[in-house]
């Protein structure tokens, strides 16, 4: 049985996000994972410090090669769906979401029940694990009118700016804690 939470590392290139995952209990026998669109594959096994090494390497070909943005501890979350979030944040060993959307204290729900989300238009939101909890938001798509980001600085501020007020008119952030 599992009795640490396992470590965590997350790629992400515009909506496609990428986790890697340490996971063990024995130093000398940890499993590294990769976690794509929900589906857990196992990378190698080794030493901490040698999946740890593989983890930051990937991580480090992925930038190089295909884009990948690394999310450091602390940044910014990865936006994805609510499978693929359900299904990280099951491995990272939590059960239970505490939802407060409908009652005035939190109510703790199964995350294989959970249903999650839906903005004005009854749409979905995107989600992020935060090691604590999970961020949900409205998702802004091409159908509200708001394509792929500039590349001026300029213009790329103004293209948030529509981009938050449009979230806002959809439904509220919200933050749901974990067990």
């Amino acid at each position: 049985m599992l009795t640490t939470q396992p470590m965590l590392h997350t790629a992400h290139k515009g909506s496609t996000v990428r986790h890697l995952l340490i996971e063990g209990d024995d130093p000398v026998a940890m499993t590294l994972s990769r976690l794509d669109n929900g589906v857990r594959a196992v990378v190698d096994k080794g030493t901490h410090d040698e999946m740890y090494q593989k983890a930051m390497s990937l991580i480090e070909e992925w930038g190089e090669r295909e884009g990948f943005e690394y999310r450091s501890h602390g940044g910014p979350p990865a936006w994805e769906s609510l499978r693929d979030t359900i299904a990280l944040t099951k491995l990272m060993g939590h059960t239970t979401l505490y939802d407060a959307t409908n009652s005035r204290f939190p109510v703790p729900i199964p995350l294989d029940h959970w249903q999650g989300c839906k903005d004005k238009n009854r749409d979905d939101y995107e989600y992020a694990y935060t090691e604590t909890m999970i961020e949900a938001r409205p998702r802004v798509t091409a159908k509200h009118g708001v394509n792929a980001p500039p590349a001026t600085t300029k213009d790329r501020v103004d293209w948030l700016r529509s981009v938050v007020k449009i979230r806002q008119k959809l439904g509220p952030e919200l933050k749901f804690l974990l067990d």
